[in-house]
């Protein structure tokens, strides 16, 4: 049976069946424009093109809205990637601060390495996977105008704690008021108040609501305290017991000691400097001087010489410095009272005679000599000025230290007496003998 496309159509051609066989030609359908290599190439060129805008946009804000509005499998594919390469391998704590909004890194205005700044790219920030963050911060317009160089940060005052001033509890007794004492005087010295809390343990000392125990505790730890602030070369500013100095052209110690009246001796400069050598100083060297004067309180019935600082006509107001033990007079043979360092009176390596056999006498520098190296005379005052040919030596009997062995002299070890022989002053220093 002839298929309906095979139908005749007029006279012509071969027959099927009787009929005239028409054959039609399929027509190709041509392209309205022809496709060459070169329009392919041109149009690849030109879709890749439009997708790098797309995706990359200016660098500003605005390609941040693009690329949160970019879809296709180059953007998923890329934000997949990077969110896989900067996954950290452990999660963060909940509350981990973020370094990068905690501690920004500043950037002179106009570098290079400033940059734009926020959240510009493409959208990456958007996850809400860790991703990398960009750490400089955005640019403050404000700023803008600001000069390039960075203003100078100074550091803030450092906020010294000074010790308190209120009385010590005594609620537990001496010796809670003596622990509360100590406490806050090493408060204080931690925070740099060191002549507050010299102070604070100096009225611990004084106080005489303390047990001479508890007393005793306080008074060591001031003395500790000052090895370190009078004897040693730190000076510590405003106290009055120290300053420091400019050597000079022609100066020497001792004339240093003499211009600056410090009722000191000049060998005491020599100790707190640490210098070897009292001859080798240089000119514009400077030093610590120690200005007096000092004192000196024996008490018989503990066999201690405790030393002190202050006005020699108010002993209520004077600062503890340090305790020496000594050796008295036989049979309680020194004398009480009061008395002063006499002019002229102190000598270095003295010749000394037996007051009580002018037979026995010793030459200076003497090994045998019973008073050592080092004589601080002194004289009475007042009711005690009676009392005549006294005063302060070594020994070269250490052993009687803390006896009654000497004829009514007052003995200290080498090195205590040598101190005080560099600590007292002429006419100065008063020296009270108390039982």
């Amino acid at each position: 049976m002839p298929l309906p496309s095979q139908g005749v159509r007029g006279g012509g051609g071969h027959s099927v069946g009787g009929r005239a066989a028409v054959y039609r030609r399929r027509r190709r359908r041509r392209s309205p424009l022809p496709i060459t290599p070169l329009a392919v190439f041109g149009a690849v060129i030109g879709l890749g093109g439009w997708g790098l805008w797309t995706l990359l946009g200016s660098g500003g804000p605005a390609s941040a809205d693009a690329g949160e509005a970019q879809g296709g499998i180059s953007g998923a594919l890329e934000t997949s990637q990077t969110q896989t390469r900067l996954q950290p391998t452990t999660a963060l704590p909940a509350g981990t601060p973020d370094l990068a909004q905690s501690a920004p890194i500043e950037i002179e205005i106009g570098s290079p390495a400033a940059g734009n700044g926020g959240s510009g790219g493409s959208g990456l920030l958007a996850s809400a996977e860790p991703v990398e963050r960009n750490t400089t911060p955005a640019a403050d317009p404000a700023r803008t105008s600001a000069p390039a160089t960075p203003p100078i940060t100074r550091p803030e005052p450092r906020q010294e704690r000074t010790v308190a001033t209120r009385e010590p509890d005594f609620t537990e007794g001496s010796a809670g008021a003596a622990t509360w004492i100590l406490r806050e005087a090493e408060a204080g010295i931690a925070a740099g108040d060191v002549l507050g809390a010299r102070a604070l343990l100096n009225s611990g000392v004084m106080d005489s609501r303390l047990s001479e125990v508890d007393r005793g505790v306080v008074r060591r730890r001031l003395a500790a305290l000052n090895d370190e602030v009078l004897f040693g070369p730190t000076i510590v500013a405003g106290d009055p017991m120290t300053e420091s100095y400019k050597v000079r052209s022609g100066d020497s110690l001792s004339r240093i000691a003499a211009r600056q009246d410090l009722d000191t001796h000049w060998k005491l400069i020599q100790r707190v400097n640490g210098l070897s050598d009292p001859t080798k100083i240089r000119v514009g060297q400077t030093l610590k001087l120690v200005r007096g004067p000092f004192h000196a309180v024996v008490r018989k019935s503990s066999y201690r010489l405790d030393l002190y600082f202050g006005p020699a006509d108010s002993p209520s107001g004077w600062t503890y410095v340090r305790s020496f033990e000594v050796g008295l007079g036989e049979l309680g043979s020194t004398p009480t009272g009061e008395f002063m360092v006499r002019e002229n009176g102190k000598l270095e390596n003295p010749a000394w005679v037996n007051p009580r056999d002018g037979r026995e006498q010793y030459g200076r520098n003497d090994p045998n000599n019973p008073i050592g190296e080092h004589w601080i005379g002194v004289e009475g005052l007042g009711d005690s000025a009676v009392h005549t040919g006294y005063g302060l030596h070594g020994t070269i009997e250490p052993d009687s230290i803390g006896t009654q062995s000497s004829m009514g002299c007052v003995r200290l070890r080498d090195d205590d007496i040598a101190l005080l022989y560099e600590l007292l002053g002429e006419g100065a220093s008063r020296v009270s003998i108390r039982d």
